[in-house]
């Protein structure tokens, strides 16, 4: 397994052998000057896709928010208006393909699940016109990161009156980058007020967050003195200090290393789509649990200040190829159960949408039949099964302004 491979290495830095170090800060030092040197010219059939943004008649309500990118480029906002979160993973604005050999689109406003869903919210409740739909999708949304992005909008200006979560299994075992991804990790470290706000907030009695969380929150947002750093992790910042600014290759490096992750990923998947299953997901114990302790976290949080919390298992699609090996989905069930238990326990309702979106709305990405995303009218049935779901459990809030 991958992990099994990188985290010796990982935790080795911060212990760093003279040799090992020399070797890293060379690799660094020359991976940085192959960058500068080449990173403007890398073809555009190399570099990672990026979906196109499908067209679209309907514009976007104004009374809508749809990012798609990471925290740190998401506005503050200026409003006491409150307004209704939804968090999930991509099935919130890619779309698939129609047919073989087609790609996906991107969302380009008015026909996604978080618009469909203010729509029918509007139209239904009459106290929700002015409230404002926000959204957040981030590709492989954990939990934990959930927990981050919730908080973080908050701090931001942004009054949640309820936050939806758009849940998949795969996002408690999937540890390619560790517990958060580059650019949610790089926001901690430059956001230690927030950091130390939100240890505070999990801290208090009604929330009791898993020391473990607190702990990962901590080092990801280096709040302690940390051990002697290597050579390369130095020469790294000396770099970006002094290149980043001017070479944005080298300042966007922790997405540029997410981008190609997924460009290989795409590649891994295409290579062994006959074999019914991809196995690229490394996987520990200590990320599943760190996950499910994140979730747990969450929902204590955002009920001991008063928002509403709503979850579901976003749509699965059986028809699609699986993405994980079969060592990997044998978490499925364990995880979903605990979960599941985690949100009983704490009154939290948690839908299985797996089946709410029908197979035929499903598509294709290049040659390979989707299994997460779906049409604009998938999209429609997914934002009128939480509706009905959110009705029927009356987890809308009341709105007082």
């Amino acid at each position: 397994m991958l992990h099994d491979l990188v985290e010796p290495a990982l935790s080795s830095a911060s212990q760093p052998r003279p040799a090992f170090a020399f070797c890293r800060l060379m690799s660094t030092l020359l991976g940085m000057v192959l960058a500068i040197a080449v990173g403007a010219s890398i073809p555009a059939r190399l570099a990672p896709r990026i979906p196109p943004a499908r067209h679209v008649d309907e514009p976007r309500s104004p009374t809508v928010l749809a990012f798609s990118e990471d925290l740190a480029s998401i506005p503050r906002h200026v409003s006491a208006e409150p307004v209704v979160i939804l968090l999930g993973d991509s099935h919130l604005f890619l779309f698939p393909g129609n047919r073989t050999s087609e790609w996906f689109t991107s969302d380009a406003g008015g026909d996604t699940v978080v618009d469909y869903l203010s729509q029918q919210t509007r139209q239904n409740r009459s106290q929700y016109r002015g409230v404002t739909f926000l959204r957040l999708g981030l590709y492989g949304f954990a939990p934990l990161e959930m927990l981050i992005a919730t908080e973080y909008l908050a701090w931001q200006g942004y009054r949640p009156l309820v936050v939806i979560l758009g849940l998949r299994w795969e996002a408690f075992v999937n540890d390619w980058w560790g517990p958060v991804r580059p650019a949610i990790a790089e926001l901690l470290r430059k956001e230690p007020g927030f950091v130390r706000a939100l240890i505070h907030s999990l801290k208090r009695p009604v929330v009791n967050a898993s020391p473990q969380i607190v702990q990962t929150l901590e080092d990801l947002a280096q709040l302690k003195p940390q051990q002697a750093r290597s050579s390369a992790d130095v020469a790294e910042d000396a770099l970006l200090r002094t290149v980043g600014e001017y070479v944005p290759l080298v300042k966007k490096r922790g997405d540029l290393r997410a981008r190609v992750l997924g460009f290989l990923t795409d590649s891994i998947v295409r290579i062994n789509q006959t074999r019914g299953a991809v196995p690229v997901a490394p996987t520990s114990g200590g990320i599943r649990e760190l996950h499910l302790h994140g979730f747990e976290a969450l929902m204590r949080l955002l009920q001991s200040s008063g928002r509403g919390v709503f979850a579901y298992w976003a749509p699965e699609l059986t028809s699609g190829t699986p993405f994980f090996s079969q060592g990997a989905r044998q978490w499925k069930a364990p995880i979903i159960e605990a979960a599941t238990a985690s949100a009983t326990q704490l009154r939290v309702p948690l839908l299985d949408a797996r089946s709410a979106v029908p197979e035929e709305l499903g598509g294709w990405c290049g040659d390979i039949r989707d299994r997460w995303h779906f049409s604009a009218r998938g999209h429609k049935h997914l934002a009128s099964y939480l509706f009905a779901g959110i009705e029927a459990h009356h987890a809308w809030p009341q709105v007082s302004r």
